[in-house]
Order: structure tokens, then C-alpha cells, then sequence
């Protein structure tokens, strides 16, 4: 008979310490933490967007930049034998040859 009780008394008390932490657990996973973690994550969204948005217009400007520097080189306004000539001279200065 106490043996009964004994095995009983100890399985009420594991249960019971089960029960407190699941509670407690439960208790810690309030809607404030909840709502904190969503902000987190929406912030997280908005600067990947935000970044992701700034990359394509950093590869546009890139490439622009790019076509207007073969556009000058193309165009060719005759300047370019004079910056030949004044390479040609630094260099002679310099002692290049």
C-alpha cells in the first residue's frame, strides 16, 4: 500500500514539474516577444529590399558610365594626338622611352 502511494506520489511530481515547465515556457512566449521578432524581421526584409533595389541601380549607372567613356573614346575630337604628344613628352622627361 505505501509502495502504491510512493510510485504514485513520485509520477504526480514528474508530471507536475513537466507541467510547471511547459507552463513556464508558454508563459515566456508572450505576444510583445512575438511582435518584437516580426518587427525584427520585417526590418530585415525592408533593408534586403532596399539593398537589393540599390545594387540595380548601382549596375545601371555602372553601365551608363561605361557607354558614355566608349562614347567619348569613339568619338575621337582629334585631341588624341595631342594626349599622345604630351604622353610622349612626360616620358622622354622621365627617362622612358
Amino acid at each position: 500500500s505505501f509502495e502504491t502511494e510512493l510510485t504514485r506520489l513520485k509520477a504526480r511530481a514528474k508530471v507536475a514539474r513537466a507541467t510547471k515547465n511547459l507552463n513556464k515556457q508558454l508563459a515566456q512566449v508572450d505576444s510583445s516577444g512575438t511582435i518584437a521578432m516580426l518587427e525584427r524581421m520585417k526590418e530585415r526584409v525592408v533593408e534586403d529590399e532596399a539593398l537589393a533595389a540599390s545594387y540595380g541601380e548601382l549596375a545601371s549607372v555602372e553601365t551608363s558610365v561605361d557607354a558614355e567613356i566608349d562614347k567619348a573614346l569613339a568619338s575621337g575630337t582629334g585631341s588624341d594626338s595631342a594626349a599622345s604628344d604630351s604622353l610622349a613628352a612626360l616620358k622622354a622627361k622621365m627617362g622612358a622611352s
